[in-house]
């Protein structure tokens, strides 16, 4: 397994109150050079939904990206979406990656409980992936993190 480690600012500026996150690499889960990427339609339909739904809020505190392989990727396209199941609050984290050719890439997943239901069952991912933009009252929180 392998991993992409990111920090966060806490609620106060500054060291104290960062938080981190490990999301596991994509290519771990599915095996190397395979993608699961999306068209640009799909991040339009959800930057649609921050102005729609209240409970889909953009935040942007990504302080560092560093790859599996140890690069430093701050600064890139690579964002968060982290999302809060309405009926059981399960939390699932999508770490995503705008590519040149405006297509959106999934690179890692989070907590490990998400990744292991997406290595028992293909389908499960695309069903998140979906209900993120086609059934927002399923999710009690949304957040899109830069």
């Amino acid at each position: 397994m392998s991993y992409w480690h990111l920090v966060f600012e806490g609620e106060i500026e500054g060291p104290a109150t960062d938080f981190e996150m490990y999301f596991e690499d994509l290519e771990s889960i599915y095996g190397e050079g395979q993608r699961y990427t999306m068209t640009k339609k799909y991040l339009d339909m959800l930057y649609e939904k921050l102005k729609l739904y209240d409970h889909y809020m953009q935040v942007r505190n990504i302080k560092r990206i560093i790859s599996p392989t140890g690069d430093d990727k701050t600064g890139t396209d690579i964002f968060v979406i982290l999302a809060y199941f309405r009926d059981t609050n399960a939390k699932f984290g999508l770490l995503m990656c705008k590519y040149a050719n405006t297509n959106v890439g999934l690179i890692g997943l989070w907590p490990d409980t998400v990744v292991e239901m997406v290595k028992n069952d293909v389908q499960f991912l695309e069903n998140v992936v979906d209900s993120l933009v086609f059934a927002p009252d399923h999710w009690k929180t949304v957040y899109l993190i830069e």
